[in-house]
């Protein structure tokens, strides 16, 4: 093909648009992650909150369960937000700091209102005597409970690992 503006055409290799690629896909699969994860339990807690009757006892643990979905729906509006912009950003090879403070902005509501939310729940759950009371919504509370003690046990037994490994081929190095 002939240049009638003498303009050198550089051909883009595969190697350039392969970390754009790989980026989009992790955010992608981040993305779909987090969002299945936050809006699975906050539908659930919404449809068992509002859907069923419960004794008035039960009104504190329902309180903190809406302040849980509320928290998981805000979360999962903020990562939508964050990975559109971080997307539409990449795919045009812009730099923008914007999903960064955003990100930011959720972790901060996941990790602080999620932590207060799980302690909430797990006092007001282990407070009643007996399943019977709530039914189904301490069943419900129970399954989050193990769930996220789970998933935070492994997080930091993970970050432990980490820093001891670390820690352990600094000392090798330095010998």
């Amino acid at each position: 093909m002939k240049n009638p503006h003498n303009i050198e055409m550089v051909e883009m290799s595969d190697q350039t648009n392969k970390p754009i690629f790989m980026g989009t896909v992790f955010t992608l699969i981040l993305l779909l992650i987090s969002l299945s994860y936050g809006l699975a339990w906050a539908i659930l807690f919404l449809v068992y909150t509002s859907q069923y009757e419960y004794d008035a006892s039960c009104s504190t643990l329902i309180s903190w369960d809406r302040a849980l979905y509320i928290t998981q729906f805000i979360s999962s509006g903020l990562h939508i937000i964050s990975s559109v912009i971080q997307l539409i950003s990449s795919s045009y090879d812009i730099e923008s700091s914007i999903p960064k403070y955003i990100t930011g902005c959720r972790s901060c509501i996941v990790y602080v209102a999620g932590i207060t939310n799980l302690v909430g729940i797990n006092v007001t759950y282990f407070k009643h005597g007996t399943i019977e009371i709530c039914a189904d919504l301490q069943k419900l509370n129970l399954a989050y409970i193990i769930t996220e003690w789970t998933i935070m046990g492994s997080f930091i037994c993970f970050v432990c690992s980490i820093c001891i490994i670390s820690l352990a081929l600094k000392k090798i190095k330095a010998r």
